[in-house]
């Protein structure tokens, strides 16, 4: 005899209801560290961008420009006006939209991403893999060892920190599949979840401007 507690119409949806969150707990993480990642905004603006050899050639004419770049942190610096990260340029990978840099030892030079928000250089370490979206402001002058260097300068307003090649206390030595760190005008934020002290999906990324996007 059928009980009437549970009718059979509802159970239905109901079960399947749950299997779908399950999935979306399980993959949600994995799909969103191939997800897009750079903002539909900054990827129309950047459409036709210059390559970084042609900035690096003549900078000032660029000035306005508004750009996404990619590279590897050198340092970072905080001085009166902002903080400033000094980034090795790499190719970027746009495969699933993310705009990752490679893992090469390929450079075409550096420059300067500069923001007006706080950047904590604990968070913001030597070799971090970065990329960051913004406008051409200015030319820096400098010095790599002995020789002079002029490094463009770019006012990011948006970036992402692709940190999962740094240990995970929680994986002991092993990191999580999508860690990262974004910001964008408005803040910073970390987001975590998934198994084993994931970050993700999309590492908590922000903008273009200040605002929490779905990417």
């Amino acid at each position: 005899m059928l009980s009437h507690s549970a009718p059979l119409g509802r159970s239905i949806p109901g079960f399947l209801t749950a299997c779908g969150l399950l999935v979306a707990f399980f993959l949600g993480p994995l799909f969103g560290a191939r997800g897009e990642s750079v903002p539909n905004w900054y990827r129309k603006q950047a459409k036709n961008q210059p390559s970084f050899e042609e900035i690096q050639a003549n900078p000032e004419a660029y000035i306005g420009q508004i750009v996404i770049l990619g590279g590897t942190i050198l340092k970072a610096e905080n001085r009166k006006s902002a903080s400033f990260l000094q980034i090795v340029e790499r190719p970027l990978a746009k495969g699933w939209g993310s705009y990752r840099p490679k893992r090469t030892i390929e450079s075409s030079g550096r420059f300067y991403a500069e923001s007006r928000d706080f950047l904590d250089p604990t968070n913001f370490q030597k070799e971090d893999p970065i990329t960051v979206a913004g406008r051409i402001v200015a030319v820096e002058p400098g010095m790599i060892g002995q020789q002079s260097y002029r490094y463009p300068v770019i006012h990011a307003t948006w970036l992402h920190l692709w940190a999962d090649h740094r240990p995970s206390e929680n994986q002991g030595g092993q990191a999580g599949a999508n860690s990262g760190m974004g910001m964008g005008m408005g803040g910073m934020g970390m987001g975590m979840g998934g198994m084993g002290g994931m970050y993700g999906p999309m590492g908590g990324m922000y903008g273009p401007m200040g605002g929490m996007l779905p990417y």
